[in-house]
């Protein structure tokens, strides 16, 4: 009896063993499942081991439809960075890390060497091919780990009221992912970051001079969750923007941010402030394998500027060079360009040119501008940008109208803008508009008198000039705001 009773013990413990074993392998912790939630909000989602982390894939039919604009953000933008649309999908759900299904792609995406034909779309930033990534503190590149190209890799969040999701369309050439006014983990809407990919097959006019992928960004504002150790939306691990092949030869760099501000030190140097990404666009080719890249123009303005007489337009144009170790010098050819003053050409890691163009009389029309910025590399490679100053005369009236009178005050201005217009015709319409020539903001008075007063709130614009135009029956007058 004894001996029965041992074997029936062993073969219950031997039965329970094995189903345990059994069930640990089979349970998955899913993201965006209550109990993947609760691990990450109490820190120890890094405790559980790689191989139980499930993946999360939306299997919903969400179908298209119009997304809604954001209005308590800047609609200012890089000239890159499209608007929203009926043609455009919802890639997820209201989720924290979660990816889309695989999505194909009717081109094909050079991706260093090869040509992919489908990809992923992970919430937290990025997009992947093979396999989906719920990871959400971002590490630099190279990294052998990941294969991604990462607009900006970091805790994105889309569940908290107020925040903006993740799009998507495809066409023929060229696909375009757009994480609109996102927020970040855990479910935080207090600051949101406005940011897109495309990615094309290397000949669509979308993206310029022969390359196929392009990094787009409007207003950003936050750079970490807090499972990843920010605090309000700084600090911790940095954001990681740039593109890798998971192969520790092949990737792009841009930079990690980790904090406000507009300092920027280079793509391998300290972590930077992030409000350097906003309105700027890069532009680049993933079509090529350990071999030097051509340096990679980095702005915040279109190739044709929209200037009137007796406006000035400040320009920051850098080149980054992909390769830690070598130097990009520019050269400047603004040959008989009447209004064009240069500050500084810096040659670096980062090539950095700031300067002036100052709208006269003597240069109405097309004035042509020609950047080359060429590396170092065996061999040097070099990347050219074309600038056009369209200089007209504000909208074909003079603004020296003695009839007319339009104040904008205070300048520099922080939060309030006031305007105020006197005039003998009635004011028709106020608008703002930015150095691209978008209108962010426009105003029909209820009562068009020839004495008007108008307040603006500018608090939540990204720094940068800003155009008020008062329009009436036969005239336009044209102001020029600098928000700080």
């Amino acid at each position: 009896m004894k001996k029965f009773l041992l074997f029936s013990i062993f073969l219950f413990l031997g039965s329970w063993l094995l189903t345990s074993q059994s069930y640990a392998q089979e349970h998955l912790i899913v993201p965006d499942g209550g109990e993947y939630n609760q691990l990450k909000l109490e820190g120890r989602l890094n405790d559980v081991p790689k191989e139980k982390i499930g993946k999360y894939v939306n299997t919903l039919n969400l179908g298209n439809f119009i997304p809604m604009s954001n209005p308590g953000v800047s609609n200012l933008t890089s000239g890159c960075l499209q608007t929203l649309d009926s043609s455009y999908t919802l890639a997820l759900p209201s989720c924290d890390d979660g990816s889309s299904s695989l999505i194909s792609i009717p081109f094909n995406f050079c991706f260093y060497g090869t040509n992919e034909n489908s990809f992923y779309i992970n919430n937290n930033g990025n997009i992947s091919f093979g396999t989906s990534y719920s990871t959400y503190s971002s590490d630099s590149f190279p990294n052998i780990n990941f294969i991604m190209i990462a607009p900006f890799w970091a805790d994105v969040d889309t569940r908290g009221t107020g925040g903006g999701a993740v799009y998507y369309k495809v066409t023929s050439t060229y696909a375009i992912i757009k994480w609109s006014y996102v927020g970040y983990y855990g479910s935080q809407t207090d600051k949101l970051n406005d940011f897109q990919l495309i990615i094309s097959n290397g000949t669509d006019p979308i993206i310029s001079g022969g390359n196929n992928v392009a990094f787009c960004y409007g207003d950003m504002q936050w750079t970490t969750g807090s499972a990843s150790g920010g605090t309000a939306g700084f600090g911790g691990t940095p954001a990681t923007v740039g593109s890798n092949r998971g192969n520790g030869t092949d990737y792009i760099q841009f930079g990690r941010f980790d904090h406000a501000g507009v300092d920027y030190d280079g793509p391998f140097g300290n972590a930077d402030g992030i409000s350097y990404l906003d309105n700027q666009s890069f532009i680049f080719n993933t079509c090529v394998a350990t071999s030097n890249i051509p340096p990679i123009a980095s702005n915040s303005f279109n190739d044709t500027i929209q200037i009137c007489v007796n406006d000035t337009f400040p320009f920051n144009l850098s080149f980054l060079s992909p390769e830690q170790t070598q130097i990009t010098a520019t050269v400047i050819d603004s040959t008989d360009i009447d209004g064009f003053q240069l500050f500084s050409n810096t040659d670096g890691n980062v090539s950095e040119i700031t300067g002036n163009f100052y709208a006269t009389q003597n240069n109405i029309g097309v004035n042509t501008i020609v950047f080359t910025a060429t590396d170092n590399g065996t061999p040097p490679l070099s990347t050219i940008v074309t600038v056009n100053f369209n200089v007209t005369l504000t909208g074909g009236i003079s603004e020296q109208n003695q009839e007319m009178s339009a104040l904008v005050y205070p300048i520099p201005v922080t939060n309030e803008l006031s305007v105020k217009y006197t005039g003998s015709e009635q004011l028709r319409m106020i608008k703002m508009v930015n150095t691209f020539g978008q209108i962010i903001f426009q105003h029909s008075p209820e009562k068009r008198g020839t004495d008007y007063s108008f307040t603006f709130n500018m608090s939540n614009l990204a720094q940068g000039y800003y155009f008020i135009q008062f329009i009436t029956e036969t005239s336009f007058i044209n102001r020029k705001v600098l928000k700080q």
